[in-house]
């Protein structure tokens, strides 16, 4: 399970809870299956003060190397500083960024 939120100076924390008990602070994380492949991705390629956009995009092209793609099989929730409201990302703004990227790859290609 992932945990989420704030604390009391707004600074962001994120925990994964494993089935065991062990919680565990994270940066960046994804539960499931190939998770630990997404994770290698995600180690590899954050950075600390990443704008919302280049954020969301990792988090999906990571997602798309491991998973069918399509937003049936993507779920990601998004927590703002600005807001403390936790969002899940519909369909359509998961599959824009898809697009988006199989777009960027197909130019990347070409070259």
């Amino acid at each position: 399970m992932i945990i989420a939120g704030f604390d009391d100076d707004n600074a962001p924390k994120l925990y994964l809870a494993e089935p065991s008990g062990a919680l565990t602070a994270w940066k960046a994380t994804s539960v499931g299956k190939n998770a630990d492949k997404v994770m290698e991705i995600l180690e590899t390629n954050f950075e600390e003060s990443m704008e919302y956009q280049k954020a969301l995009n990792l988090v999906i092209d990571c997602m798309l190397q491991y998973v069918e793609a399509g937003s049936k099989n993507i779920e990601i929730a998004v927590m703002r500083r600005d807001s403390k409201q936790m969002v899940i990302l519909n369909d359509e703004e998961v599959d824009k960024v898809i697009a988006e990227i199989e777009e960027k790859k197909k130019k990347e290609e070409k070259k």
